[in-house]
Parts: structure tokens; sequence; C-alpha cells
């Protein structure tokens, strides 16, 4: 195989950018997470491509510390004007509770979020950026968090969610000021995620659509919601699915809705009541 950093989940491949459109700013996430690539012969049963790609082989480091140096997950702030970096900020922290790295009082590391740091979203003042908590008290609690940071200097300003999601996806600030976020995957104890939950601006927990951990696609349930947004009336729309996409025939639908999986937007009323689904 190859060596190749960044990898396609590294990088700012697959986290999205944000942009302040009146200031000309760009907000870019990335990782930096090396994989090994290599070929191997593809399975006629599966494709018709003579050779497929193997892996991800994710190469480890020294004392299984990551390969390269930090930080392993930043924000940076680019002038489209200039093509200057205003800032760099670390998002998420690494592994600082590793035997090597405990007692040496690192500045914060970055990564601990994977290809789940990203989604930010601009504001007048703030950048909001999911998975990018600092020191918390486990690498999981990394992920699970929801950052705001100062978008003129790149500083952290609070980070919340810690324990309350699996992995925040889709983000919003509804007109009141309260924030929206998906949580679009489950833990493996079936007791977080698969939910939306509403925060108010200093973040406390204020309502959650969909039943902790359980995936569906009736009327009370979600399954992978990737994004939300709040309609001037209040009315709140989930656009709820992933492994329900790119279905082809009635008989995948069919198998598909049998397994619970899902790809419809769902309305819900101001106060979280079900109204309907497409």
């Amino acid at each position: 195989g190859r060596l190749v950093l960044p990898g396609y989940g590294g990088g700012a491949s697959w986290p999205g950018a944000g942009i302040d459109v009146e200031a000309g700013i760009l907000f870019i996430p990335s990782v930096t997470v090396p994989i090994v690539v290599a070929l191997g012969e593809g399975d006629p049963g599966g494709t018709n491509a003579r050779y497929i790609r193997l892996g991800p082989i994710y190469p480890p480091g020294p004392r299984g510390l990551p390969l390269v140096k930090p930080p392993w997950g930043r924000i940076t702030a680019i002038d489209l004007n200039t093509g200057d970096h205003l800032w760099m900020s670390a998002h998420g922290d690494g592994p600082r509770n590793h035997p090597a790295l405990k007692d040496l009082n690192l500045p914060a590391l970055g990564g601990g979020n994977g290809m789940a740091g990203g989604g930010p979203l601009v504001t007048k003042t703030l950048l909001i950026v999911n998975s990018g908590g600092r020191d918390v008290a486990s690498m999981d609690e990394v992920a699970s968090t929801i950052t705001a940071y100062d978008k003129d200097t790149g500083e952290l300003l609070a980070a919340f969610g810690a324990g309350v999601f699996v992995t925040p996806h889709g983000l919003h600030v509804a007109d009141d000021g309260n924030v929206w976020a998906t949580d679009f995957a489950g833990n493996a104890d079936g007791t977080k995620g698969h939910q939306v939950h509403k925060f108010s601006p200093t973040g406390e927990l204020l309502l959650s659509l969909g039943v902790a951990g359980q995936p569906g696609n009736g009327p009370d349930h979600l399954n992978q919601p990737n994004d939300v947004i709040v309609a001037p009336d209040g009315s709140i729309f989930v656009a709820d699915g992933h492994s329900g996409q790119n279905l082809t025939t009635d008989q995948q639908m069919d198998d598909a809705r049998a397994a619970g999986l899902t790809g419809r937007i769902v309305k819900y009323s101001p106060d979280g009541e079900y109204i309907m689904e497409w």
C-alpha cells in the first residue's frame, strides 16, 4: 500500500466549510489523518471493477499515539480577498491523558472528532462547529460537543452538549437564539443518539425529538437525522435518514422500511408534536 496524508477522511475534504459573505472570510475545519491505501482484486459478485480499494488502514504511531504531530484537528480562517490565513485554532482535543503526554501541560491538541468535526455555522459574531470540545473527561466526549468560537480571533468561547450527543451533525440557530442540533448516530448501549436537540443560547437542553438511542421510521422515532431548521412560524423541519438513501427498487424500499430505515422530511409543531412527513 501507499501512505497518504491527508487521507480521504482528512484535510478539508469531509467536514464542509462556512463563509462570512460580508467580510469575505472562509472558515475551514480540517483534520490530519494519514491512511494507507492499497488495491486488491474485486469480487465479481459485488463489482465489475478488476481492482478495488482496500482499507482504509490507519497506521499507528509510536506508543499508540498518532503518527504525525498535533494539532490533529483545527479551524482555519482565510481572507478570500488576500488569501491570508487570519487565524488557526485547534478544534477538539487529542489523547492528552496518554502516559507520554499527561504531565506535559500541552495546549489544545485538536482532533478526537474524526470526520465528525465540521459543519461550521457562521453568525454575526460567532463560528459554531460540532465536535470540538476541550478538557473533557474522555476522547468520546470530544465528538459529543458543540463549540463556539469568536469568529474574528478564533478564541474558543464555549462548548456544550457533552453527555448528550453521540455525533452532533446538522446545526441551526433559530431567530429566538436557540440552538438546534441533530444527533446523527447511536451509541452501543442504545441510550443516546438518533435525536434532534434544542438548546438555549446558554447551552441548556430544552427539547428533544425522537427516542434516545432507538432508531426507527415511525412518527415517534428518528433514524440518523442529518439536519434541522425552524421556520418563522416555529414549525420544525428535520431531514431524517442516511442509510435509507440510494434505494432504487420497490423491494429495496420495502426491505429498508421493515428494517426501520428512512429518507424523509419530518414536520413538527413548535412544541415538538409530530405533524406530517414526506
